[in-house]
Formats: C-alpha cells, structure tokens, sequence
C-alpha cells in the first residue's frame, strides 16, 4: 500500500509543475490506477481513489488543471466513497464539468442521485445540458421525475435535450412530457427542434417495444400516425409500428 500512494503522490506533484511535468504526471497517475485497478487490488484501489478525492477537494494544494485531471482520473477509479468530493467541485464553475464528466462514468445508484442533485442546481445552460445528457443514460427511482422538472426549464435547447434522453428511458409516461414541450407556445421551439421532439417519441416508443412494452409502443406510434400536418417523424413511426405489430 505504500509504494502505491507513494507513487500517486509523486505523479500528483508532477501535476503541479510544468506542462512537461504536467504530461509525466499523467503517465504516472496512469501506472499507478493501472497497478491499482488489476484484479484483487480492491484496498489499493480505494486507497488510490481515496486520496485522489483528498487531492479534488484540498483546493490551496493543486492547481485548476491538475484538480481537473485528479477529477477525471476519478471517473476511471472511483466508487460510492468518492461521490461526495465530486458532489463538492460541482459548484466550482471551473471544475463542475470534470466532476460532473466522473460522475457520469460512475455506473452506481449513488452516482445517478448526485447528478439528479446537480440537476436542480442549474448552474448554466450549458452544464444543465451535460448533467441531462448524463441522466438519459441511467435507470433508476427519480430519474424521469427529475428529466420531467427539468422539461420547464425556459430554455428550448434544454427541453430537446430532455426530449432526447426521456426517449431513452422504458416509462411510457415519458410521452406526456415530450408532447407537453412541443406544445407549450411560451417557450417556442425551431422547426428544427420540434423535429427533433418528434423523432424522439419514436425511439421513445421503439425502445419501450424492445423492453416488452408493445401496448405503450403501439399507442405513441399511432398517436404520431394521426397528427396532421403530417411530419418527417410519420414514416419511420410507421416502420416502428410495423415491427411492433410483428413482435405482439
């Protein structure tokens, strides 16, 4: 355990030199996760990713740029122990994306429930952007409650991004909040946009037809079918309803 901080120690100091110094710093925090990530290294392991979260939130020892890299470099090795010091550098306007980027890659329920907190901090378009994008890619309790909240936001750029990841969950309920963006006049959408909206109801509804749910499926499907005018969403609608009707 000691040759393994020690190592980690010294690449993190590198971090703090030069961007040459810098550059060695990242080989050898690459060399010491790898040693750290082998298989039976689990105490190596939550000692490295333990002093790495030290390192993220001790912010007068390391610089911004090597804070940033010690984030990201926790998304490879951290787990639950670490999600509170990620939790403290989102509010850092220069860390918050780095940390929510690790975030994303940690695949635990702890994890999805600190980016549907950071999903309530709107701290920027842009970030509330990245934190949606995160969520279409989790399961799991409060996940489309938090994407529904998030469908208010009087950005138009962000209820898309809703759209986008809600067509990415297994809740048929996810089709009332797309609709609900398309048709709330008080934020305007692009036709673009609203293209876009459109064609998510339809991988909505597509994968709610591979996780078994053909009812729901068919239901959105024919929905999109009846609209008038007809939209470029309406043909590939009805190859997916096709397919559905093949699968019942």
């Amino acid at each position: 355990m000691q040759n393994a901080t020690e190592g980690l120690d010294a690449a993190l100091e590198k971090l703090t030199g030069s961007q040459e110094d810098f550059y060695k710093g990242q080989l050898a925090l690459t060399r010491v996760m790898g040693e750290a990530g082998a298989p039976g290294n689990d105490a190596k392991r939550a000692e490295v990713a333990r002093k790495l979260a030290e390192g993220l939130v001790n912010g007068g020892k390391y610089p911004i740029a090597a804070r940033r890299e010690i984030a990201r470099r926790l998304g490879e090795i951290g787990g639950d122990s670490e999600i509170p010091a990620l939790q403290s550098a989102l509010v850092d306007l220069e860390l918050r994306e780095s940390a929510r980027g690790a975030l994303d890659r940690i695949p635990t329920p702890a994890a999805t429930a600190a980016l549907i907190q950071a999903s309530k901090q709107l701290l920027g378009d842009r970030f509330v952007i990245g934190i949606v994008n995160a969520l279409g890619q989790r399961t799991g309790e409060g996940v489309v409650a938090a994407l529904s909240e998030l469908a208010k936001s009087p950005n138009a750029e962000i209820r898309v991004a809703v759209g986008e990841a809600i067509s990415q969950q297994s809740d048929p309920s996810g089709d009332e909040i797309i609709l609900a963006i398309i048709n709330d006049k008080s934020v305007p959408l692009t036709p673009q946009q609203a293209g876009s909206l459109a064609k998510a109801r339809v991988r909505l509804a597509a994968n709610l037809n591979g996780k078994g749910k053909q009812a729901d499926a068919k239901r959105i499907l024919q929905s999109i079918l009846a609209e008038r005018p007809i939209s470029m969403a309406q043909p590939v609608a009805e190859r997916v309803l096709e397919r559905v009707r093949l699968s019942c």
